[in-house]
């Protein structure tokens, strides 16, 4: 994430255990991403909605997508770094795979979305905060 005058770095990101990254990499991928329109023009990203995975059939058996989708959020919650948003409030961030993760401001068993942007070249945009401050990702 790219650290600027306005967005400072208070905390790193620590690692999680492997089985917790593959949870959030199913739940990654089954995911149902879509653009944010309100905040196309200031801060574009994408967010992703728990409810796109309840009706979607397991990638295999014993597997449960929203208990994935739990551990993302616990992954995000937990492992996370700490950064100022844009000079702003202090919001939990976290790296996988070449995209940056944030939810809102509820523990990883009450979040319903978790917003992305790409990871470029290690640094990733600057992200939008993602609480109740203008947000329709509900």
């Amino acid at each position: 994430m790219k650290n600027n005058s306005d967005s400072v770095r208070i905390t790193d990101q620590k690692d999680i255990p492997e089985i917790q990254a593959e949870a959030c990499r199913r739940a990654i991928a089954a995911l149902d991403w879509t653009r944010a329109k309100s905040y196309e023009e200031s801060a574009p990203h994408e967010w992703g909605h728990v409810k796109s995975l309840a009706a979607k059939p397991p990638p295999a058996p014993g597997i449960d997508l929203v208990h994935d989708f739990r551990e993302f959020c616990r992954a995000i919650e937990q492992a996370g770094f700490k950064q100022r948003f844009r000079g702003g409030g202090v919001w939990t961030y976290f790296t996988l795979d070449g995209y940056t993760y944030w939810t809102g401001w509820q523990t990883h068993t009450f979040h319903k979305w978790v917003n992305r942007v790409p990871d470029l070249d290690g640094e990733a945009s600057d992200p939008v905060t993602g609480g109740s401050e203008g947000n329709t990702n509900d």
